[in-house]
């Protein structure tokens, strides 16, 4: 699938899916910030959220192809059949964007990032889990997959209108 930078105009005009927002996941009450992804795949004419399962219930805002049917997973014109590599097109682009938290567990000595594991330590998240500079949200944390579906909002009609 064809991508491309986000626009200053498209960035622009989703500000407010990216804005803080309180949330209820599994009972409890929590305070998230959306993050727009800078990489738009297809014309971007439709809003996708994507959430990793150890990120919940943080997620990415993605402007997707308009001709994807995110409520069909299969079918031919659903995300399997239109990406080249579904969910793994925009893991790559979250991860160019942010960074991936697996690169801190996963390259030992010199090749890692983190100071403590160039010392050869081993990775304690900072003793906070995922609070390190390095494995904080919003960095790529995909290791036990992803939901996603579509954003419905008046903004879509407004990304209509970007696109004349």
């Amino acid at each position: 699938m064809k991508t491309r930078e986000i626009t200053d105009r498209e960035r622009k005009l989703l500000e407010p899916c990216t804005k803080e927002r309180t949330v209820f996941f599994w009972g409890s009450e929590y305070q998230i910030t959306p993050v727009l992804l800078g990489t738009v795949f297809g014309d971007g004419g439709q809003l996708m959220w994507l959430e990793t399962t150890n990120n919940r219930p943080e997620y990415y805002v993605v402007l997707v192809g308009s001709e994807i049917e995110l409520e069909e997973s299969h079918g031919e014109r659903g995300v399997y059949e239109l990406f080249d590599s579904f969910p793994e097109d925009i893991y790559m682009a979250i991860e160019e964007e942010f960074g991936n938290c697996d690169d801190v567990q996963n390259a030992w000595g010199d090749d890692s990032v983190c100071e403590k594991f160039q010392n050869g330590e081993e990775c304690s998240y900072c003793e906070e889990l995922f609070e390190c500079e390095f494995t904080a949200w919003p960095a790529l944390n995909c290791g036990s997959g992803c939901a996603w579906g579509a954003i419905k909002t008046k903004t879509n009609l407004l990304l209509t209108e970007v696109k004349k």
